[in-house]
């Protein structure tokens, strides 16, 4: 899903563009809002797997990219999907650790944990690789929505499906979460993220 989505997004920014009037530096700004927003929420979303529960991030992961989803179909201003694609970067980095962590707490066998985050690698992979092709054929049949619309379904169905786990193990509300610490790396992930993408944006722009 996470993947998915931006592979997905390379391809169909061309015709969304056109609807929200962006020229090359805004249209980068968005691509970079979600990487930025999920590259600097990574360790707090690891640190609330211990906290809240594995299956509770996944959960609030699922339900904010979902969401974020379908406010990105209903934009109609640049301004406004930047700031949409920051609250979906933050779900994507919820949903990932927390779905690892969750193979790790329902698969007690070593074995049965190796072949299982294979799959997982390997969905991702897949994934990456066949969203060019199903962005193409979203834009062209349907519209830049529809793109937005099937990320909203994928994270409804994948809810569906967590909601039915049960846990093996209970959350740990008592273990420490070094609120400063976290907000320390988030803003100082989120800076640097922002200044190597800014410095691609712009080397892109100016060959353009």
């Amino acid at each position: 899903l996470v993947l998915m989505d931006v592979g997905v997004l390379n391809v169909s920014r061309d015709a969304w563009s056109v609807s929200l009037k962006a020229v090359i530096v805004g249209l980068q700004s968005i691509v970079n809002a979600y990487a930025a927003a999920m590259a600097s929420c990574f360790l707090i979303a690891g640190a609330l797997c211990d906290h809240l529960g594995a299956k509770r991030v996944l959960t609030i992961g699922l339900v904010l990219f979902g969401a974020c989803s379908a406010l990105c179909s209903l934009s109609r201003s640049l301004d406004v999907m930047m700031v949409i694609r920051l609250g979906q970067g933050v779900g994507a980095a919820f949903i990932l650790p927390s779905s690892l962590a969750l193979i790790r707490i329902e698969f007690d066998n070593s074995a049965e944990q190796i072949n299982v985050i294979g799959w997982w690698g390997a969905g991702g992979s897949l994934a990456m690789a066949m969203a060019p092709l199903l962005g193409g054929y979203l834009v062209a049949g349907l519209g830049w929505q529809s793109t937005f619309i099937t990320s909203l379904a994928v994270a409804f169905l994948s809810l569906i499906l967590v909601i039915r786990i049960e846990p093996k193990s209970s959350p740990k509300p008592n273990s420490p979460l070094d609120v400063p610490s976290h907000f320390f790396y988030v803003t100082l992930m989120g800076l640097l993220t922002t200044i190597l993408l800014s410095g691609t944006s712009l080397s892109q722009s100016v060959q353009a």
